[in-house]
């Protein structure tokens, strides 16, 4: 793929919707000039906002390109996937559910879905929608048991009974896509419908959200969508490339990510939020239900940064203290976009940013500053903050290559030819991974991820699966074969980003491609 080095000589700016007043002119100068800024010094190829203010849309542009090669502009009808900030809409629709008497907030799941099932035996009995939601289940993300591309959403559903749980149900605060995936499937079943359709129905059409879809295959047949982006290799000062990459397909998570839209359409949705569950006069969500949505759940324990002090976890939002207001708040982040969706409610403050380059910290930055102006604060610019925190994380990824080097026990030999490793290994919760032999060298395939297995000492592998269409990989990943009383090789165990040891046994062998 070719490699694009981002020259913003100039940006292109669109669709200013709005004349604000005076004092809100006022409050947003510079605005402008900050944003082209920050996209110039980060390499960011689109962003689009929307500010809501008092039940009206008071700012709404496009700034920067869509699709870079063909200097295709931003709108505010452009298309970005939310990822994550559709949590909050699950939420919604299962807090509607309750309006009808459909559901309850604290029913055991397993009332609904005798069939439900956990790894805990306890949490099987007790699990209810608000532990779902407010991430309390006591599973740590998995998110490498579905993005793998194996299980469909029902096969996900039904796999959580193998996936082990690293804290006691209830303790502690643990984000996991698979809960709202479930939370979302349940209320489908629940309803004789889909995650999707409830959605459309009872937020999407009332809201008169029509540019909304909850699948990037979807998005693509729009005439105003945006491409994914991502920085090629580590972003620095002096080093910022940007390449397109493929669109990730969430739809077999549906209710924890999928959404993709635009600033017109999740204006709306803002304005809801703000006005306790009405839209234009109508009831979208009753105020007793939506108040469940907006209220504590979950402690969270982090650590207070700058002005933002965050202390909880609601349905689909965190909670913070910002500036003396309560803040309900969210991001998403998938391959090539970022969303950050802030909310002020005693203040009637919305605020949405999308970007297309995977940058996480600058899609918040900017939500931060423009709420700053609103609420009559001087903005701090937070781009030397990002710098430290880039910086930060590029050390910490070399003092990880180094550690690895470092900890290699050296003269080492495996304990069977490099074909007795080949074959297929299974893990119920995470799928199948296949070893291959090709002429004495191991690769491994899981799902959509492949790579090299390098020999790092005994019996120990080191592989970095990737998939190169896309930004996640499996980097430094080992692979501890073990052997049977007969000293034939049954299997191994491997980590996922802080899940536990996942042990993965033997189902076929010599495999050889």
């Amino acid at each position: 793929m070719k490699k694009i080095l981002l020259v913003f000589t100039s940006l292109i700016l669109l669709n200013f919707l709005t004349v604000p007043s005076h004092s809100q002119d006022s409050l947003l100068e510079g605005l402008d000039e900050h944003i082209k800024k920050t996209m110039e010094e980060f390499a960011v190829p689109g962003i689009a906002i929307g500010v809501i203010w008092e039940d009206k849309t008071i700012y709404a542009k496009g700034y920067g390109y869509r699709d870079l090669e063909k200097k295709l502009p931003v709108t505010t009808k452009t298309l970005f996937a939310i990822a994550s900030t559709s949590k909050a809409f699950t939420a919604a629709v299962i807090g509607i559910l309750a309006d009808k008497g459909m559901i309850q907030w604290d029913k055991p799941i397993k009332e609904y879905l005798p069939g439900f099932k956990m790894h805990d035996s306890f949490a099987t009995e007790r699990m209810t929608f608000t532990d779902l939601m407010c991430h309390r289940s006591g599973l740590p993300g998995h998110d490498f048991a579905w993005l793998n591309g194996q299980f469909d959403r029902k096969e996900l559903f039904n796999n959580l009974r193998y996936l082990q749980p690293t804290k006691d149900f209830r303790s502690t605060f643990q984000y996991s896509n698979l809960m709202y995936t479930a939370a979302g499937y349940t209320a489908g079943i629940i309803a004789d419908s889909s995650w999707e359709e409830l959605t459309r129905k009872y937020i999407f059409t009332p809201l008169g959200m029509g540019n909304s879809n909850f699948s990037v295959t979807v998005s693509q047949q729009s005439d105003d969508y945006s491409l994914p982006y991502i920085h090629e290799i580590s972003l620095t000062k002096e080093q910022k490339l940007i390449k397109k990459i493929g669109f990730r397909k969430l739809d077999m998570i549906g209710s924890a990510g999928a959404i993709n839209s635009n600033v017109e359409d999740m204006s709306k949705w803002l304005i809801l939020n703000l006005n306790k569950g009405e839209y234009e006069g109508k009831r979208i969500i009753s105020e007793e239900n939506l108040k469940v949505v907006h209220s504590s759940h979950m402690a969270r324990d982090l650590p207070i940064q700058g002005n933002l002090k965050a202390y909880a976890y609601a349905l689909g939002w965190n909670i913070s203290e910002y500036r003396g207001h309560k803040m309900l708040s969210h991001n998403g982040a998938i391959d090539g976009f970022v969303t950050s969706i802030m909310l002020v409610p005693d203040k009637r403050i919305g605020v949405v940013v999308f970007n297309n380059a995977t940058l996480f910290p600058v899609s918040g930055s900017l939500a931060r500053n423009i709420i700053d102006r609103l609420l009559g604060f001087t903005p701090g610019n937070e781009n030397e903050t990002i710098w430290k925190e880039i910086e930060a994380s590029n050390k910490q990824a070399e003092e990880q290559r180094k550690k690895i080097k470092d900890e290699k026990i050296i003269n080492t030999k495996h304990s069977h030819p490099l074909s007795d490793y080949a074959g297929i290994y299974e893990n119920k919760g995470y799928g199948k991974i296949e070893i291959v032999n090709n002429d004495g060298k191991l690769k491994a395939i899981y799902g959509i991820f492949e790579g090299n297995l390098a020999h790092y000492h005994y019996d120990v592998f080191l592989s970095e699966l990737e998939n190169k269409d896309f930004i996640d990989k499996l980097a430094d990943q080992f692979f501890n074969f073990s052997t049977d009383t007969q000293g034939k090789i049954d299997g191994f165990s491997t980590e996922f980003q802080g899940c536990g040891k996942i042990v993965f046994t033997r189902i076929t062998q010599n495999s050889k491609k």
